[in-house]
């Protein structure tokens, strides 16, 4: 996996794969991970911008903002190691990484910017901190774990354990949800419930939700799923969940 940030459902929008958003910033305790991690192994992948200026002006000010890899997760080590423009990082409130490009544009110009990021995969998921275990359990925009219907089908769920419910949460998505090529707009659980349509937002949502309201702890990823080292491409982008 390949977490390059993760994401709240209160600001926006769940396996091998490269993951480019999630509900929160997942910072497991070091030792375990260096543990699982020299027991796996590790990919490289890359992705690539083209900012093109349109004007017949220039631009000596452009900023361009993207995601940089998550450093860690419960299952996988990431770090950039070749970026083709100078960059500065932040951090926003959902701890994740921003690599900031300051950009000058001639007229018509236009310029690229690639990103090489290795990934140290983990041969075991490390376990949830309590503070971790705690956010994965909340309801939250999109996630709405107390309304009644995401209640009523919750607790219908088969199983006793976390996979068992995981099994029959997926049963139930996969035959409740019909899904639609892309939806712009992030609708949440309640709505894939109500509607029986969405696409894997609508289905990485309402997935979630069930869990938590059987007690299991879940969360959202939007990212790429990948065979081996890979350059990302944009139309492939996805989302799935991660549960423990």
């Amino acid at each position: 996996m390949l977490a390059c940030a993760a994401r709240d459902p209160a600001a926006t929008r769940m396996s091998l794969c490269v993951a480019l958003a999630g509900l929160v910033a997942s910072v497991a305790a070091a030792a375990p991970l260096e543990d699982a991690v020299r027991a796996g192994s590790e990919l490289v992948v890359r992705y690539r911008f083209v900012v093109r200026n349109r004007s017949a002006a220039e631009i000596a000010d452009a900023e361009v903002r993207v995601f940089a890899p998550l450093e860690r997760t419960s299952t996988q080590r990431t770090e950039v190691r070749r970026v083709s423009q100078p960059y500065r990082i932040e951090t926003d409130g959902n701890g994740n990484r921003v690599l900031v490009f300051a950009l000058a544009l001639a007229p018509h110009q236009s310029t690229g910017i690639v990103i090489d990021a290795a990934v140290e995969r983990a041969a075991r998921p490390v376990p949830l901190s309590a503070g971790e275990r705690e956010r994965w359990l909340r309801a939250a925009p999109f996630v709405e774990v107390h309304d009644p219907l995401v209640r009523a089908v919750a607790g219908g769920l088969a199983g006793a354990t976390a996979d068992e419910i995981a099994r029959s949460a997926m049963d139930f998505v996969a035959g409740a949800v019909r899904m639609e090529r892309y939806v712009a707009e992030d609708r949440g659980a309640v709505a894939a419930l109500a509607s029986g349509t969405g696409d894997c937002t609508e289905s990485m949502y309402l997935f979630v939700a069930l869990l938590r309201g059987r007690g299991v702890p879940a969360r959202g990823v939007e990212g790429f799923v990948l065979h081996g080292s890979s350059v990302l491409r944009a139309d492939d982008l996805h989302n799935w969940a991660e549960f423990h």
